[in-house]
């Protein structure tokens, strides 16, 4: 009986005491904004960043004052290029020499090469990632030779793959310097646009 008694008093207690939490918490929601006036700040604040950026054309950059000092003289830089394909015939102007073609040729085909070898190398090192991970998860791992013996081959091939990759990238080096191995930006991938802010 008495313990039927105190289980009630603390039962009433227990909503005593939550009745006044979920009275305050009503208080806040009805005093926070409306969705409503949340939409419209939101739609407000939309139509304030889309407003045209000024972009700056040919047409918007004033001209320089022309003197008449320059106006009358040809600069260097048109003489000296024409004095020196002078005697070069129109295709001549465009084209490398045949040895400059030969050497962006085999430059290329280095990059060719040492990229795939790269994505080669990162498949055999995720290959014996998830290989050594499995290994190591067997209980019993220590008896396991034929897993042993397998990971050591796959970490002599990834070495072996590692060392082709660094002798195409010395190469590559030797030929045509060390700007050579950095990444030029990637022409054919569209440009990501900016994200557009959640509502």
């Amino acid at each position: 009986m008495l313990r039927k008694a105190s289980l009630r008093i603390l039962a009433l207690a227990l909503v005593s005491a939550a009745f006044p939490a979920c009275y305050l918490a009503a208080q806040e929601s009805q005093d926070a904004p409306s969705v409503a006036e949340a939409a419209r700040r939101a739609r407000q604040k939309k139509e304030a960043a889309t407003k045209p950026a000024n972009v700056i054309t040919n047409d918007t950059i004033p001209s320089a004052p022309v003197t008449d000092t320059n106006a009358n003289a040809p600069s260097a830089a048109t003489t000296s290029s024409s004095d020196a394909c002078a005697s070069c015939t129109p295709g001549e102007k465009t084209a490398g020499s045949p040895e400059d073609e030969k050497a962006n040729a085999e430059v290329t085909a280095l990059k060719k090469e040492i990229k795939e070898k790269e994505q080669a190398v990162n498949l055999l090192q995720r290959e014996l990632a998830l290989d050594r991970d499995h290994y190591y998860s067997q209980q019993d791992y220590q008896h396991d030779l034929a897993g042993k013996q397998k990971l050591d081959d796959e970490q002599a091939n990834l070495n072996d793959r590692q060392n082709e990759l660094n002798e195409l990238k010395a190469k590559l080096t030797a030929l045509a310097g060390a700007d050579a191995l950095k990444e030029p930006a990637k022409e054919s991938a569209p440009a990501t646009p900016p994200a557009t802010p959640q509502q």
